[in-house]
Parts: C-alpha cells; sequence; structure tokens
C-alpha cells in the first residue's frame, strides 16, 4: 500500500488517473472528488492524499457519477445518472453535455476524442 486517502461515506464507483498532470478522481454515489499527486509523481510509503471535491454550482446537480477519463491537462470527463457528461476544469464543473438517455457507465478519452456508453445501448 502506498498511498491512502479517506474516501467518501458512500461506495465509490469508478477511479481514474491522470498522466497528464497526476491527477486521480475518485466518483461514486453522489459525489466526486480530486486528489492531486505530488509534483514529480513521487509517493512516500503510508503517504495520506488529500482529496478536493468536485464543484458542481449551477452548471449541473450533485448525483450518482458512474465513470472518468481524462481530456488532457486539467479537464476532465464525468459520466452522469442524468446521462450527461460533465467536464471539470481541476475540479470545477464547466460543462454539461447531454449524451445518453439514462446513466453515462463508461467514458473513455485519447487526447482530444471522448467516446462513451450508457444505459440507451448507444456508444457515442
Amino acid at each position: 500500500l502506498l498511498a491512502t486517502y479517506s474516501g467518501d461515506q458512500n461506495p465509490v464507483l469508478c477511479i481514474a488517473w491522470s498522466s497528464y498532470d497526476n491527477t486521480i478522481v475518485t466518483t461514486g454515489v453522489k459525489h466526486i472528488k480530486f486528489l492531486a499527486v505530488p509534483k514529480g509523481g513521487a509517493l512516500t510509503k503510508g503517504a495520506r492524499l488529500r482529496p478536493k471535491k468536485g464543484i458542481i454550482g449551477k452548471v449541473g446537480r450533485i448525483q450518482n457519477f458512474y465513470s472518468a477519463a481524462f481530456l488532457g491537462e486539467g479537464r476532465t470527463a464525468v459520466g452522469a445518472r442524468s446521462g450527461h457528461i460533465y467536464i471539470f476544469e481541476k475540479n470545477t464543473l464547466v460543462q454539461a453535455v447531454e449524451a445518453h438517455k439514462g446513466k453515462v457507465h463508461a467514458v473513455h478519452a485519447v487526447e482530444d476524442l471522448l467516446i462513451s456508453g450508457g444505459d440507451d445501448g448507444r456508444v457515442v
């Protein structure tokens, strides 16, 4: 075990790591959290990471989040229960894109290309 953080009282449903900026994101039942790995990406054994909550603001609403992928340095796509893909810059929601009818279970990114799959059986 290299590092830990106190997750959430609710279940964690997804963990993703960004090779762009050494950020870890966890999503789950009514939460999204961002964790910055120390500069240089070096963790010491037993390190405790400090999460930052995702800031939703008026762009969206807190709900269950099922998936996450990184779009580049500081940008994260997150699949939501509402069928939206939420786009975060750092830990702040900046855009909600209507993508599916029903939950977004999977998101995958390769550079600026984003692919998602949802309850509606579609891959977008």
